[in-house]
């Protein structure tokens, strides 16, 4: 599919039900989009919830893939798997059954308000970094974090 597709990093995460099966049937369903192809997937790590709001650890997956779709039709679909699995938003930073974020989409620098792009904050979260990392993302490169607020999961 290479020829006029564009590489893109993803991370999801979920800390409602099941969320090692919400985090593949997101895979599943990522694979499925038009145009669209995983690449690669990282190991699944646990991460402590993000922001003010006490909750249940995270599980958390990067996702390469190769897409032909522009980043806002990437993000259409991503929004409708979202909610196909269940994602309700009541609250920022609250509970989810899945959350599904664009990284990284090629080299493109996006800013409006529906996508941002790369996404705002990544370099101070250990949760996406790690998984980045792994499935080598061009961008993650000598980051220098910790990694001491994830854990890698079997």
């Amino acid at each position: 599919m290479t020829n006029g597709s564009d590489q893109v990093f993803l991370v999801t995460g979920s800390n409602s039900g099941s969320s090692r099966g919400y985090l593949k049937k997101s895979s599943f369903h990522i694979n499925d989009i038009k145009d669209t192809k995983i690449l690669n997937l990282s190991s699944i790590y646990q991460s402590k919830s993000y922001g003010p709001i006490k909750q249940r650890d995270y599980l958390n997956q990067a996702i390469h893939i190769e897409t032909k779709l522009t980043a806002f039709e990437l993000l259409d679909e991503l929004l409708i798997i979202e909610d196909k699995l269940g994602r309700v938003r009541k609250e920022k930073w609250g509970p989810r059954t899945i959350d599904i974020d664009i990284i990284f989409y090629g080299d493109d620098q996006i800013s409006t308000p529906k996508l941002t792009i790369p996404h705002y904050d990544w370099e101070n979260r250990d949760f996406f970094i790690a998984g980045l990392k792994e499935i080598n993302c061009p961008f993650i490169k000598g980051n220098g974090l910790s990694f001491k607020n994830v854990k890698k999961l079997i």
